[in-house]
């Protein structure tokens, strides 16, 4: 809870409650999700390294703009969403 309470006061993180689309160019995933802050489309550029599992079922996503997204139980979300966020990790 301590490193939880530590990221959010250091970064901007928004938490991913669906996921609508993901799309792969060149490399590159483009993410389109409902946040708790609203719509967000972003680009994780190296998900093997921006993309990481965490204990628990969750998942924090950093985006190319440093933004950080954290998704709290992946197994809390539709079928959808967590097929497409499962691709990912």
């Amino acid at each position: 809870r301590a490193l939880e309470a530590a990221i959010e006061r250091m970064y901007y993180v928004a938490e991913i409650v669906r996921v609508d689309n993901i799309t792969e160019k060149m490399g590159v995933s483009h993410w389109q999700a409902q946040t708790d802050r609203g719509y967000a489309a972003f680009e994780v550029v190296d998900r093997t390294r921006h993309v990481r599992k965490l204990p628990g079922d969750r998942v924090m996503i950093v985006d190319a703009d440093g933004n950080r997204f954290t998704i709290k139980r992946v197994a809390d979300l539709d079928a959808r969403s967590q097929a497409l966020i499962r691709s990912e990790i």
